[in-house]
């Protein structure tokens, strides 16, 4: 006789098949999960390694064909405008930061004085001119009266030489005819010496004349150069003082001084191509050029430059300055460089 199996016993067994299907797919699921993890491990691994091996490969690269440095700054040539002359300001025509041509009028320091005295130099040079119209006329006449004594002289002594036939001509006269002459001699050269002495007067007077010129033109003051105008020292009205600076006048042309380890210089030279980063425009790379090395580090043209044969001699690596020039300047419109500022030059060796 068969069994009969009850419902409940065949949900039960129905249960039972269910859970060892679903733990059955669990473990499947698990293997294939860590088989997947262990490949994403692999991956990560090969990518961080391959990554790794390009940072190193570009280090290397870097490394191996540029230097850098971040001890660097914007260079150029201040020109200090010193007037010529002395005198009160009277004109004003620029301003602090303004940026000025080669040519322009900067300032006019008050010029009547110096007209005055270009008058008086122009009056001096008519009165020497006369004074050597005058010697020159009176020379004329001395050398007329010596020509004359000259034949008076000569015929008394023609004269002279006819007395052992009887002509009638005495001793005395013949002897005053030498003296006119000799007097008159005397006299030319005078007047010549005169003509010397008036044209070194006029020379004098004609300098003077010309230096007047010059100082009246030194009453306009023009920039010698493009650039932008600082510390301006005067106003108007302001005494200026001749050879003392007013005014500076920082040039367009500018560059970059580089300070650069001893140790980074073995394949530097003149000449090699430079990217130059300034800190005032991140993310614009400007191009320059090696111009030159200073021959010389910088602490040995320092003020008190170090004495090594004290006996307190310590190893520093020392920094040669190094000139980078850019190879097109940046346009002052767009691009504002201000002496000092930080700049990190990268040259490729």
């Amino acid at each position: 006789m068969k069994k009969k199996i009850s419902n409940t016993e065949k949900e039960e067994n129905n249960i039972e098949t269910t859970d060892d299907e679903t733990k059955n797919s669990i473990n499947t699921h698990m293997k294939f999960r860590k088989i997947r993890l262990t490949k994403l491990k692999l991956i990560i691994l090969l990518v961080f390694t391959v990554v790794g091996m390009g940072i190193g490969g570009y280090c290397y690269y870097y490394f191996s064909h540029y230097v850098s440095t971040d001890d660097a700054f914007i260079g150029g040539q201040p020109v200090y405008i010193s007037p010529q002359i002395s005198g009160n300001v009277k004109k004003i025509f620029i301003t602090n930061n303004e940026h000025v041509k080669a040519g322009q009028l900067l300032l006019e320091i008050d010029p009547k004085p110096f007209d005055l005295n270009l008058e008086q130099a122009k009056a001096q040079v008519e009165v020497t001119k006369s004074k050597l119209l005058s010697a020159e006329a009176e020379y004329m006449i001395a050398v007329d009266a010596q020509n004359t004594a000259a034949v008076d002289m000569h015929r008394n002594q023609i004269l002279m030489a006819g007395t052992m036939t009887g002509s009638a001509i005495s001793q005395e006269k013949f002897e005053h005819s030498i003296s006119i002459y000799e007097a008159t001699v005397s006299g030319v050269k005078m007047k010549s010496a005169a003509i010397l002495l008036a044209k070194s007067n006029l020379k004098k007077a004609i300098v003077k004349l010309e230096q007047a010129k010059l100082n009246l033109s030194y009453t306009k003051i023009y920039a010698p150069i493009n650039g932008n105008i600082t510390r301006k020292k005067i106003n108007l009205g302001s005494y200026v003082t001749q050879g003392k600076p007013i005014l500076a006048l920082v040039s367009d042309n500018k560059w970059i001084n580089a300070n650069f380890k001893e140790t980074q210089l073995t394949h530097m030279k003149v000449g090699q191509p430079v990217n130059i980063y300034i800190d005032a425009y991140p993310g614009i790379t400007f191009k320059g050029h090696i111009q030159s090395l200073q021959s010389g580090t910088g602490a040995e043209f320092s003020l008190l430059p170090p004495e090594n044969a004290t006996g307190n001699f310590v190893k520093v690596v020392q920094r040669v300055p190094v000139k980078i020039v850019f190879n097109k300047m940046p346009n002052p419109m767009k691009y504002f460089l201000a002496l000092g500022m930080s700049v990190t030059p990268t040259v490729k060796i």
